[in-house]
């Protein structure tokens, strides 16, 4: 078995207009836009992970925020036990992420992910490849 590459193919040119239609699903959503657009930042094992802020949303999705972008195969799994262990941290008052969307059957370029609040205060202070 070959497992692709986190960075093959054109995901990074993709996923803004993607990741906001996936954010506009929901009723309380549909008006978001992005206050700041997603970014790409280094690190990442095995996932693709963009920084980004949000307009227009409830209070859950002010404040930065961070996509991961898992490969396949499998990457719908890794998505809902990385969700799961997260929020389980976090609901135990232990500092963690906590995951606010986890894309379940949703993908982005075929590839599942998980919304997170991000442990950058400010995402211009993150480490971005550019």
């Amino acid at each position: 078995m070959t497992l692709q590459a986190p960075n093959e193919g054109d995901v990074s040119s993709r996923i803004v207009d993607k990741l906001l239609g996936h954010i506009r699903q929901q009723p309380d959503r549909e008006g978001a836009a992005y206050a700041e657009p997603p970014s790409q930042l280094t690190g990442g094992f095995e996932t693709l992970i963009y920084a980004f802020q949000l307009s227009n949303v409830t209070p859950q999705f002010h404040g930065p925020l961070v996509v991961r972008i898992f490969p396949e195969p499998g990457g719908a799994a890794k998505g809902a036990r990385e969700a799961a262990f997260h929020n389980a941290i976090a609901d135990a008052d232990f500092p963690s992420p906590r995951v606010i969307i986890s894309s379940g059957s949703g993908t982005i370029s075929r590839r599942a992910f998980n919304v997170m609040e991000s442990l950058f205060a400010d995402p211009a202070n993150a480490t971005r490849d550019r």
